[in-house]
Order: C-alpha cells, then sequence, then structure tokens
C-alpha cells in the first residue's frame, strides 16, 4: 500500500495556518467596527501627531509651535517662528480652539 503519512502532516500544517488566519481576520475585523472602534481612535490620534498642521515641516509630534508657521532653521524651538524664544515660548505653544478646528 502507499504511505501519505507526508502529505498528511503538510495538510495539517496547511490546516493551522488557515484557522490562524482566520483568527486573525476576526480580531482585525472586530477591532475596526463599533465594539473595537475606540482603539481605532486612539491610533487615529496617534498617527494624528505624525500630521503637520500648520505646513512648516516639521511634524506635529515634534514642532514646538504645531500651530504657527515656523521654520526647522529654529534649532531650539523646531517649527516655532524665528522670533520665538525662551521668554514668549509659553504663548506660542498653546493652539487656540480655531487653530485646533482648522487642523482637523
Amino acid at each position: 500500500m502507499f504511505n501519505f503519512k507526508k502529505a498528511q502532516t503538510q495538510t495539517w500544517w496547511i490546516v493551522i495556518a488557515a484557522i490562524i488566519a482566520i483568527v486573525v481576520m476576526a480580531l482585525v475585523l472586530w477591532f475596526v467596527t463599533d465594539k473595537g472602534g475606540k482603539g481605532m481612535e486612539t491610533v487615529g490620534d496617534a498617527l494624528d501627531s505624525f500630521g503637520d498642521c500648520d505646513s512648516d515641516d516639521v511634524a506635529d509630534f515634534y514642532d514646538k509651535c504645531p500651530c504657527k508657521y515656523g521654520t526647522t532653521d529654529n534649532e531650539d524651538y523646531p517649527g516655532c517662528p524665528s522670533s520665538v524664544t525662551e521668554e514668549n515660548i509659553d504663548e506660542n505653544k498653546e493652539c487656540t480652539d480655531a487653530e485646533k478646528e482648522e487642523c482637523k
């Protein structure tokens, strides 16, 4: 008779891989639907921090003045206008409500 043990072993690996793929797909679908949507909002917020609201070529995550257009040349305060100094950085760091809405 024929010996099919090798073929049976390979079949089990295919079945196990298919089951793992189905479980992973189910988890991904659950995560992006309403039940897991809160998790995606958190991911979305994290990705938004890498955006560039003021289009000054400095990602908001690194931008010391995320809503004010600045330059990459300002080594002490990247993304801030050249007029920003240690004395007035606090008033330039925060975004107004109107600026926040404009960035959305």
